[in-house]
């Protein structure tokens, strides 16, 4: 009788043991979170831009680790035919782009974008958070 329950306590323990291996397997080649670059195209002298560019830069310190910013000049020749030929923004905007790529996962085109319009694109881009 003490061989059977210490051969079913063995046998439970080996279960147990091979499925939290490979749950754990699998937790950890996920990322904890998803991450992102937000590159905004300012206007140079354009007022409304240098508050953009602020509060764009301000996401980087809200969410470390996850938001990357960087702000270009719109009106260099490189940085607009970028815009126009590979974002399809006609002259300055927001761009997210995927970890370590220039391809976007979105692009906000509107002179007069507001802050919850950029959260609202952020949380898009990001998706929901991980549990674990």
């Amino acid at each position: 009788m003490r061989s059977v329950i210490l051969l079913t306590v063995f046998a439970f323990a080996f279960t147990f043991a091979a499925c939290s291996s490979k749950e754990a397997e699998v937790a950890d080649d996920t990322p904890d979170t998803y991450t992102t670059k937000m590159v905004y195209y300012a206007l140079p002298g354009c007022p409304y831009c240098a508050k953009i560019t602020g509060i764009v830069r301000g996401m980087e310190k809200e969410f470390p680790g996850v938001v990357e910013t960087d702000i270009e000049n719109a009106t260099t020749p490189e940085n607009r035919n970028l815009l126009q030929n590979t974002y399809g923004v006609q002259s300055h905007g927001l761009v997210f782009l995927a970890p370590n790529t220039d391809k976007p996962q979105k692009v906000l085109d509107n002179h007069l974008i507001k802050e919850p319009e950029i959260r609202a694109a952020l949380k898009e881009v990001l998706g929901p958070p991980k549990i674990r």
